[in-house]
């Protein structure tokens, strides 16, 4: 599940700095050590994982600084490899694109979040983006006829027809 590498031995001698502190922190973020989406059985949506037991036992939870939390996930990612990697990369994205408890990132790390993510997603598309054949095409487009657009889609489609070059 994860690589034997340096960015392993990190993620773990955070970890167990982070059971071991003996005096309360403030602002502290709850953290699972094995991550939730590895588990078959979650609580929140997503597509299953492929670890048996549960996520939310608290031998699998630590509580770390919001800093801590940040370098965690970004070593996760740096320590995983398929299916594993993926879940990371998008759960290091969501964590740093959220509305709520959106976490500050240097620009180097941003970088490095952008362009793992970049690369998930690339991957994951790449069986979509094939070709329409004349009958897909087809179905679209009647699917598409008749549907009735607002007044402000129009006016948009008008404004943005105007700056045409072509027109």
């Amino acid at each position: 599940m994860y690589l034997d590498n340096k960015y392993t031995k990190w993620y773990y001698s955070i970890i167990e700095a982070a059971k071991l502190r003996s005096v309360a922190v403030e602002n502290t973020e709850n953290h699972h050590i094995i991550p939730e989406s590895f588990f078959i059985n979650r609580s929140r949506k997503g597509p299953a994982g492929w670890l048996e037991g549960d996520p939310e036992d608290p031998e699998n939870k630590v509580k770390l600084t919001g800093r801590e939390h940040l370098i965690c996930h970004i070593l996760l990612v740096k320590m995983t490899q398929g299916a594993a990697h993926k879940k990371m990369v998008h759960g290091l994205w969501m964590m740093t694109r959220a509305k709520t408890n959106r976490k500050r990132l240097t620009a180097r790390q941003y970088e490095f979040a952008r362009k793992e993510f970049r690369e998930v997603i690339k991957i994951k598309n790449i069986g979509s983006r094939r070709p329409l054949t004349q009958e897909e095409k087809l179905i679209r487009s009647t699917r598409l006829k008749g549907i009735p657009k607002p007044e402000a889609t129009k006016n948009n489609m008008k404004t943005a027809r105007a700056y045409r070059d072509w027109e």
